[in-house]
C-alpha cells in the first residue's frame, strides 16, 4: 500500500497525500499545522481546492468513457439491431479485457484507457472496437512501448535527432536511418515503416517489405496519446 501514496507538500503544516490505485485524494493537516501563518494557510487550501477540482473533472471524463461505452451496449442490446444480446456481451468482454490490457501495457487504469477511446469514437462500438483496431499486443511476441518510451529509448540509443536514429528491417536485417530516407527526397518516417530496398537505397533487392502489410510480423508496437498501437521497425543495435 505505501508505494501507491504520494506525499506533496505546500506549507509546514499542511499535506496532500494521493492514493494512486483509487484516485482518491486525502487532505490532511499535521500537528503543528497551526503554526503557519492564516495567509500562508489560505493560499494552500486554494491550492489543494484547484487541484481537487481538476481531479474531479479528470476523474468524471474517465467515468464518462465507461459510461458510454456501456449506454452504447445497452442501446445494441434494447434496439436489437442486427446482435443478439449474447453477441452484444461477448464484443463488451472483449473491450473490457483490451482496455484491461493496454492499461498493463501504459501504466495507466482500464478507465483512462476506455475514456481515450470512447472521446475518439465517432461510429458503431462494435465496428469501432475490432482486432484492426485495437490488436492483440500479447500476441506475436511484439515489444511494446509507450510513444515517451519509445522516444526516450531512441535517444539514448542515437541522440536528440531524430535523423540519426536507426532502424533495423525485420526481413533482411538492413539498418537504415530516418535522413538517408530525408536525403533521398522520401518522408522520414518511411524508415521505420519501409525497408530502404522498397524505395532503391540499400537492402536486399528483392524484400522490399513494408510493415503497413497484412501480415503483422516483425517490428514492435508504439502506442501513442490515443492508446492507439503502430507497428514500428525494431531500432538497431548501437
Amino acid at each position: 500500500m505505501n508505494k501507491a501514496i504520494h506525499f506533496v507538500d505546500f506549507t509546514e503544516g499542511l499535506r496532500l497525500i494521493r492514493m494512486d490505485r483509487n484516485k482518491t485524494w486525502i487532505i490532511m493537516e499535521d500537528a503543528d499545522s497551526h503554526h503557519s501563518t492564516k495567509e500562508r494557510r489560505c493560499h494552500c487550501f486554494r491550492k489543494i481546492i484547484n487541484i481537487k477540482k481538476s481531479i474531479i473533472m479528470s476523474n468524471k471524463t474517465v467515468k464518462k468513457g465507461y459510461e458510454s461505452l456501456m449506454a452504447a451496449y445497452r442501446k445494441s442490446v434494447e434496439d436489437n439491431d442486427g446482435w443478439s444480446e449474447e453477441e452484444c456481451k461477448s464484443s463488451l468482454d472483449w473491450v473490457l479485457n483490451r482496455a484491461e490490457q493496454y492499461a498493463k501495457h501504459c501504466h495507466v487504469t482500464r478507465d483512462d484507457i476506455l475514456a481515450v477511446w470512447e472521446e475518439d469514437r465517432s461510429y458503431c462500438w462494435r465496428n469501432y472496437y475490432q482486432e484492426s483496431n485495437q490488436p492483440d499486443l500479447e500476441k506475436g511476441n511484439h515489444h511494446v512501448m509507450t510513444l515517451n518510451e519509445w522516444e526516450e529509448e531512441g535517444k539514448c540509443r542515437f541522440g536528440d535527432d531524430q535523423l540519426d536514429w536507426k532502424f533495423k528491417c525485420p526481413a533482411c536485417g538492413h539498418i537504415q536511418s530516418m535522413r538517408e530516407f530525408k536525403e533521398a527526397g522520401l518522408e522520414p518516417h518511411l524508415a521505420y515503416l519501409h525497408c530502404a530496398s522498397r524505395h532503391g537505397l540499400g537492402g536486399r533487392e528483392d524484400c522490399k517489405w513494408t510493415i503497413g502489410g497484412l501480415l503483422r510480423v516483425g517490428g514492435q508496437y508504439v502506442i501513442d496519446g490515443k492508446y492507439c498501437p503502430r507497428l514500428v521497425f525494431e531500432f538497431a543495435d548501437n
